[in-house]
C-alpha cells in the first residue's frame, strides 16, 4: 500500500499548508483593514472642512483660548472650596528654663499640637454669588473662545479665496499674454509678407509687453496670499476647492430677508454674547458686596490641643472646644458704602456697554447685509460684461482677418476680454466672502457651515 501511504502524508502535509495560508491570509485581511481606517483617509472626509479644522488647529489665538477656557474651569472648581471646611495644624517643641526668685528653677522639655477644623455654615448669599461669578466667569471665557474660533474661520476663508483668486488672474493673465503673442507674430507676419504695417508690429509688442507686466502683478499678488495661506494653513495648497462649492455650502445659512438677519443676530452674536454674560457677573458682584457688607457670617469651629510641661509646669494637658461664631466687622468709615456704590455703577455700565455693542451688531449685520447686495449686483453686472466682451473680441478678430478692423481694436479687446474675465470671477469670489462676513456678523459663522448640505442633515457623516 504504499500508494496510499503516500498519498496519506501527501494529504497531511496539503492541509497544514492550507492551515497556514489560511492563518496568513486573515492576518493580512485585518492588517489591511487596519491601514485601510488608520492611513487612508475615509472617503466621506470632506476637504474643505478638513482645511477650515487645520485653520482653528495651527491658530495660536484659539489654542490661548482654550487654555484660558481650561484655566477658568480650574478657577470654578477652586472656588467650590468654600463651601468646604478647612483644617490647620500648629505644633512646636523646644525647651523652657524658668527661673524664680526662691531660686528654684525649672528645665522641661515642651511641646505643643494643635488642630483646628473651620466649617462655614453661612453667609447669606456671599459664597453662593461668588461661585455663580466663577461660573460665569467660565461662560464667558468660552464665548471668547467661539469669537475668535469665527474670526479664524472667516480669516481662513478668505485666505483660502485669495489663493483662488490670484492663482485664476494668473491664469488669464498668462491667456492674454499668450494671445497678444499670437497676433503680435501674426502681423509679423504680414508685414514681412507685405499686407502689415511696421507700426500694427511695434504696437503689437508693445501691447504684449503691457500683458507680460500684468502677469507678472498677478503673480506678485499670488506669492502674497500663499504666504497669508501658508501662515493660515501651514504649509502650500495642495488642491483648493472652488469658490463655487464655498458658495453652495454658505447659502443655506444666509436669511432670507434683513430683519431675519438681524433677529437671528440679536440671538447668536458672540460680542453680545459675552457683553450679556458681563451684565449677569456685574449683577452677581453686587449681590456678592451688598450681602458680605450687610449680612455676619456664621462659622463653626472644632479645635483640640495637647500640651506638655507649658508655663513651667510638669503636667501633660488636652483641650477641646467647639464654638459657633458670628462675625461681623465695620469700617468706622463707612467704606462699605462705597462698595456697594462701585459695584451699582460698575452695573450700570456692563449694561451701558451691552445696549452699546447691541447697536453696533445691528449697523455690522446691516452693513453686511447691504454689502453683499451690491456685490451680488456687480456680480451680476461684470459676467454680462465678460460675455459681451468676449463677443466683440472674436467679431473684432474675424473682422480683422477680413482687414475691416484695425489691431488696436483687437488688442484692446483683448485685453478688455481678460479685465472683464477677472473682474467677474474677482466679483464671484467677493459675493463668497461677503456671505462669510454675514454670517460672521450674525454670530452663526462655524465648521458646520461649510459642510455639504447632506452631512448638515445627518448624512454621510459614516459609510453605509
Amino acid at each position: 500500500m504504499p500508494w496510499s501511504g503516500g498519498y496519506s502524508s501527501g494529504s497531511r502535509g496539503s492541509a497544514g499548508a492550507y492551515r497556514s495560508s489560511g492563518w496568513r491570509f486573515r492576518v493580512g485581511r485585518w492588517v489591511l483593514v487596519f491601514v485601510g481606517i488608520v492611513v487612508i483617509p475615509p472617503a466621506w472626509a470632506d476637504p474643505l472642512v478638513q482645511l477650515m479644522e487645520k485653520a482653528l488647529e495651527l491658530s495660536p489665538a484659539v489654542r490661548s483660548l482654550e487654555a484660558k477656557v481650561a484655566a477658568s474651569e480650574e478657577a470654578r472648581k477652586k472656588s467650590l472650596g468654600e463651601w468646604y471646611p478647612t483644617l490647620d495644624l500648629d505644633t512646636y517643641a523646644g525647651k523652657n528654663v524658668q527661673r524664680k526668685e526662691s531660686g528654684a528653677e525649672t528645665d522641661y522639655q515642651v511641646e505643643e499640637l494643635k488642630l483646628s477644623v473651620n466649617q462655614k455654615l453661612w453667609d447669606f448669599g456671599t459664597t453662593e454669588a461668588e461661585l455663580a461669578v466663577a461660573a460665569k466667569e467660565v461662560e464667558k471665557t468660552r464665548v471668547s473662545l467661539a469669537k475668535k474660533r469665527q474670526e479664524v474661520l472667516l480669516s481662513a476663508v478668505k485666505a483660502l479665496l485669495d489663493v483662488v483668486r490670484s492663482q485664476r488672474m494668473v491664469a488669464f493673465a498668462k491667456e492674454a499674454e499668450d494671445n497678444i503673442l499670437k497676433q503680435t507674430d501674426l502681423e509679423k507676419i504680414r508685414f514681412e509678407e507685405g499686407g502689415g504695417y511696421s507700426t500694427d508690429v511695434l504696437q503689437a509688442q508693445s501691447q504684449y509687453a503691457g500683458a507680460e507686466s500684468r502677469r507678472l502683478r498677478a503673480e506678485g499678488r499670488l506669492d502674497k496670499d500663499l504666504n497669508v495661506y501658508r501662515r493660515v494653513f501651514g504649509g502650500d495648497p495642495e488642491s483648493l476647492p472652488a469658490d463655487e462649492v464655498i458658495l453652495g455650502r454658505l447659502t443655506p445659512g444666509i436669511p432670507s430677508s434683513l430683519e431675519e438677519a438681524r433677529r437671528v443676530a440679536q440671538e447668536s452674536n458672540r460680542d453680545l454674547g459675552s457683553a450679556a454674560v458681563g451684565v449677569a457677573i456685574a449683577e452677581l458682584k453686587r449681590q456678592q458686596t451688598f450681602n458680605d457688607v450687610v449680612f455676619p457670617k456664621i462659622d463653626v469651629n472644632l479645635e483640640s490641643k495637647r500640651s506638655e510641661n507649658l508655663s513651667g509646669v510638669a503636667e501633660n494637658k488636652t483641650e477641646h472646644l467647639a464654638k459657633v461664631t458670628l462675625a461681623k466687622s465695620f469700617n468706622l468709615g463707612l467704606t462699605e458704602v462705597n462698595d456697594v456704590q462701585e459695584a451699582r455703577e460698575n452695573l450700570k455700565a456692563a449694561q451701558n456697554d451691552l445696549d452699546d455693542v447691541r447697536q453696533t451688531v445691528d449697523v455690522e449685520v446691516r452693513n453686511a447685509w447691504q454689502e453683499l447686495d451690491t456685490l451680488r449686483a456687480i456680480a451680476a453686472t461684470t459676467e454680462r460684461q465678460a460675455v459681451i466682451s468676449r463677443g466683440f473680441l472674436d467679431l473684432a478678430r474675424k473682422e480683422r482677418e477680413l482687414g475691416n478692423r484695425s489691431l488696436l481694436d483687437v488688442l484692446s479687446g483683448e485685453t478688455t476680454l481678460t479685465n472683464a474675465l477677472s473682474d467677474a470671477m474677482s466679483a464671484r469670489i467677493d459675493v463668497v466672502i461677503g456671505m462669510a462676513t454675514l454670517l460672521d456678523a450674525m454670530g452663526t459663522l462655524d465648521l458646520e457651515s461649510f459642510r455639504s448640505p447632506e452631512k448638515k442633515d445627518g448624512q454621510g457623516d459614516s459609510p453605509q
